[in-house]
């Protein structure tokens, strides 16, 4: 049944999340038992929106699911990792290959400049290992654009002066001087 979890602690909105691509399939979901967009799985503790986010198979789906529950998207899992946080990680090769005229892409960028706009402080929030969105862009070698649009969100990082630094410093230089410099 939909309320009841599989052998690995997920509910059918969890493996839902992961799999579909039907806003459709999540909304009947959603109708039959509503409180699921708010109930992590047994194992990690991840809600439906970290699944989503991390598959990101549909900006909709991201959407809707944040709109159930809009404190969602700040929530930590047992990890002490946030949405955004699998965002980067899992979709790290689609963001690296820049291929922006490609769906999936599109897909997840749009998903970025969302959950960047809808939980700002989501840049500063640190996982179990320490390590901030910044640094996880960094350890993925995300390329430099993502970077500065993550950059551009903190609230510590004086962005105007980080693009007059880019222009004359070589990037990989600036980014490793700022690192240094234990600001993340």
């Amino acid at each position: 049944t939909i309320s009841s979890p599989d052998s690995t602690g997920k509910l059918s909105i969890h493996l839902l999340s992961i799999y579909s691509k039907s806003l459709e399939v999540i909304r009947f979901i959603y109708q039959c038992y509503p409180s699921s967009v708010s109930l992590p799985d047994s194992k990690s503790q991840r809600l439906p929106i970290h699944y989503a986010v991390a598959s990101c198979l549909n900006f909709d789906i991201i959407e809707y699911l944040i709109s159930l529950n809009p404190t969602s998207i700040c929530s930590y899992d047992k990890y002490r990792r946030i949405p955004i946080h699998y965002l980067i990680t899992r979709n790290s090769y689609i963001l690296k290959s820049n291929n922006k005229n490609d769906v999936n892409y599109q897909n997840v960028y749009k998903s970025l400049i969302y959950l960047l706009d809808n939980c700002p402080d989501s840049v500063g929030m640190r996982g179990y290992d320490g390590k901030s969105l910044y640094d996880l862009a960094r350890r993925e070698s995300l390329p430099d654009d993502i970077i500065y649009l993550i950059l551009s969100y903190d609230k510590n990082v004086d962005y105007n002066n980080f693009i007059r630094l880019h222009n004359k410093l070589h990037p990989n230089d600036l980014i490793d001087s700022i690192s240094a410099s234990g600001s993340y």
